[in-house]
């Protein structure tokens, strides 16, 4: 590889060839990354909504449910910042906020202003990402599927969804033009403390495996997922099979673990939900590999039912733990 070289054993993307450098270099290298990341942590967001799926066909229902999303979201981000030290990203589901037939965009400045005020008053520096939805059409497709990132500057990236599982989705949801454009002027991937951090927006996850893309320098994959529907129902509901096929197969393709969050909606939150895998049984096919064989354990796990629609279900992952010192890289793996 001429840009990057992946580190099969630690799941990392180190510039230039592992040949072009010396001994010392390697070592320090891998070290500076190692204390990068164990600065770090991701917190995930998993909603279980007794609502349907959002949104209502009323626009006051639309707008009382934003406003009550929004206090959800400020809620969580002080409670997740009170039970972690040093910086990180928290991440929501697709579609947390959802604008209706207006476009997705119009939101930016709400959301942008409330989420940059409550994050000035947290000294460590935290990012949060998050799915917007809207221009939904007569038939309920939404056309518009973004994810921003905001911290405590602003949004500081910006995507739009670019994978789609059927025709008639293509044919309606408005898509990138390829899987690295950003918007608005904000890029698609952001930096943090060092480590790149790429959004994907639901069936974006099924991406890289399934187009056989070439990972553009990330080292963690977001994926906002959008919802699932109880399994009696029309809808998107094989939890087991996005875990193993989206999470698993994107983390295998391009050797990074991948964080998820979704929407869980009139159904409980199912125990084979993951929302960290990190893949590592390269002797098999992601799709031959058990879910467990590949998740990652959270350092803390906390509960909110005091939630207007529901409960949250919040996972933090120290991003540390995934270079466990036993696994450094070898000076026999330059070669």
């Amino acid at each position: 590889m001429s840009d990057w070289q992946h580190s099969a054993k630690q799941g990392l993307l180190i510039p230039y060839s592992i040949s072009d450098l010396s001994d010392n270099s390697l070592h320090f290298m891998i070290k500076e990354r190692q204390e990068f990341q164990k600065k770090l942590w991701i917190a995930t967001v998993t909603l279980q909504t007794v609502n349907d799926k959002f949104p209502d066909s009323s626009p006051q229902k639309n707008a009382t449910q934003i406003k009550d999303r929004m206090a959800a979201l400020l809620r969580i981000i002080s409670k997740i910042s009170s039970e972690s030290q040093g910086d990180g990203v928290i991440l929501f589901p697709g579609g947390w906020f959802h604008n209706g037939r207006e476009p997705a965009d119009f939101l930016f400045p709400f959301i942008e202003g409330k989420i940059k005020r409550n994050l000035k008053k947290i000294p460590a520096h935290i990012v949060v990402c998050l799915g917007i939805d809207g221009s939904m059409d007569e038939e309920g497709y939404d056309v518009d599927q973004l994810a921003i990132a905001v911290d405590k500057a602003g949004i500081i990236a910006t995507c739009r969804k670019f994978h789609v599982l059927t025709k008639t989705e293509r044919e309606r949801v408005h898509l990138s033009p390829d899987y690295l454009h950003g918007y608005f002027g904000k890029p698609r991937i952001f930096s943090l403390n060092g480590v790149r951090f790429y959004p994907a927006i639901c069936y974006d996850t099924y991406g890289p495996q399934q187009w056989n893309l070439v990972n553009p320098g990330a080292d963690v994959i977001l994926s906002h997922v959008h919802y699932f529907v109880p399994n009696n129902e029309i809808g998107p509901k094989g939890v087991v099979d996005f875990v193993r096929k989206g999470f698993a197969g994107a983390s295998a393709k391009w050797r990074c673990p991948v964080f998820g969050a979704a929407i869980f909606v009139r159904r409980q939150i199912p125990k084979s939900w993951r929302t960290g895998i990190n893949f590592r049984t390269y002797s098999k096919s992601y799709l031959d590999s058990k879910i467990d064989e590949n998740s990652l354990m959270p350092v803390k796990t906390l509960s909110d039912s005091n939630l207007i629609e529901g409960l949250v279900l919040i996972q933090i992952f120290d991003l540390g733990d995934l270079i466990p010192e036993k696994q450094k890289l070898s000076i026999e793996d330059k070669s």
